[in-house]
């Protein structure tokens, strides 16, 4: 399994990063944690999964592995 950071633009909607996290979980993801400070959360996915449609979704300002 591999951890992403993915951060969302300031104002973005809780609908949206809402309907992102649902998407990532019904393609195999899994949220471990969303941030209080900043509107993005961390997901755990596995190996090989696509994560272009994750950045292109509404919102999304950055997606970064994230330090184990």
């Amino acid at each position: 399994m591999i951890k992403y950071i993915v951060a969302f633009r300031p104002g973005t909607s809780d609908d949206f990063i809402d309907e992102a996290a649902k998407k990532i979980e019904e393609n195999g993801g899994q949220i471990k944690r969303r941030f209080e400070s900043l509107p993005g959360f961390e997901i755990e996915v596995p190996e090989g999964f696509e994560m272009e449609p994750v950045a292109d979704y509404p919102g999304v300002q950055s997606i970064e592995p994230a330090d184990v």
